[in-house]
């Protein structure tokens, strides 16, 4: 039981729910975040059974017009970002593992010190983490307050989900 469902069934007893409560496009974008965080469970065992082998995850987010401007810096897209790129069990991890907030399409690769060698990348220091705000701002009522916000805001979802 949440705020949010306390809101929801208040709203549904005084007919004042918005008729986009179970609107096709709301429905898909819960279904969309639902699958998106079955993936990132499944990759999180991938990657707790692969550490030894490929210690450390770089952050990835995807560069169009949807893209949260954190998410495009800590994914190394714009011209002041950083690309995160952390050991698998740094504490970061519990906070910034994908997906970040409603609608969040970001995602981790796994690499290994012959990668970062290859790649000409290197582990993110916390100097660094700091300055591009890497840290946690919303606790998991503050997130879910965001997520409902976001369906809010936007009923229909993205255009192009």
């Amino acid at each position: 039981k949440s705020w949010v469902a306390d809101d929801l069934r208040a709203a549904v007893d005084k007919g004042t729910a918005p008729a986009s409560i179970m609107s096709d496009a709301r429905l898909r974008v819960i279904y969309n975040t639902n699958l998106r965080m079955a993936r990132a469970a499944g990759q999180w065992q991938r990657i707790q059974a692969l550490k030894v082998a490929r210690p450390y995850l770089m952050y990835s987010a995807i560069g169009d017009d949807h893209t949260r401007p954190l998410h495009r810096l800590w994914g190394g897209i714009d011209s002041k970002a950083t690309r995160v790129i952390l050991p698998v069990d740094h504490p970061a991890w519990k906070w910034y593992f994908p997906l970040l907030r409603w609608g969040c399409r970001c995602s981790i690769r796994q690499l290994s010190e012959a990668d970062l060698k290859r790649l000409g990348l290197a582990v993110t220091s916390d100097a660094e983490l700091r300055r591009i705000g890497w840290k946690a701002e919303l606790g998991i009522d503050e997130m879910c307050r965001d997520s409902w916000a976001f369906q809010s805001a936007n009923p229909d979802g993205y255009p192009d989900d």
